[in-house]
């Protein structure tokens, strides 16, 4: 790098070609959801979010705002921590993006008769809220993915973390 005067990049920002969204089009073809799956973001997050010690990398426009902050206030440098907690977020993001993918393509046959379902199916759920406790007082416990908006709660201690 030194030799081609090539300066070292310590911020990687990302934004994945829209997949999840094109791919639940109602006249979606499987051809334009191929076109659809982006090959390079992703490699490029892994490499950044491997190297977080020295490189942050950020995949979500809701983190733009911290990270601008951050750089202000901070003679241009985003804090361990905060390369840490990317990190783990782009790593996630990486793994939701190619289970959608999956997903999808399990469903598609490549020309023929198309499975009505997939031979695997892979989740990457958000935690929604962590609980009071797991199932039972000494453990740890959360709910993942939209839980609340399909069950409620009949009675008992409220479950959420105070």
């Amino acid at each position: 790098m030194a030799q081609h005067n090539i300066e070292p990049i310590d911020l990687v920002v990302v934004n994945f070609y829209p997949f999840e969204k094109n791919r639940v089009s109602a006249h979606a073809r499987l051809e334009d959801a191929i076109e659809n799956i982006d090959i390079g973001g992703p490699t490029l997050v892994r490499a950044a979010a491997k190297n977080h010690d020295d490189v942050a990398v950020v995949v979500d426009a809701e983190d733009y705002a911290q990270v601008a902050t951050e750089l202000d206030a901070n003679n241009c440098a985003i804090s361990a921590d905060t390369r840490w907690r990317l990190a783990r977020k782009a790593f996630a993001r990486v793994a939701a993006y190619d289970a959608a993918i999956s997903n999808y393509l399990g469903t598609h046959a490549g020309g023929r008769a198309a499975p009505a379902l997939g031979e695997t199916y892979s989740l990457s759920l958000a935690r929604e809220q962590l609980l009071r406790y797991g199932e039972n007082p000494h453990q740890s416990g959360a709910l993942y993915g939209r839980f609340r908006e399909i069950a409620h709660q009949l009675h008992g201690k409220e479950l959420v973390v105070q």
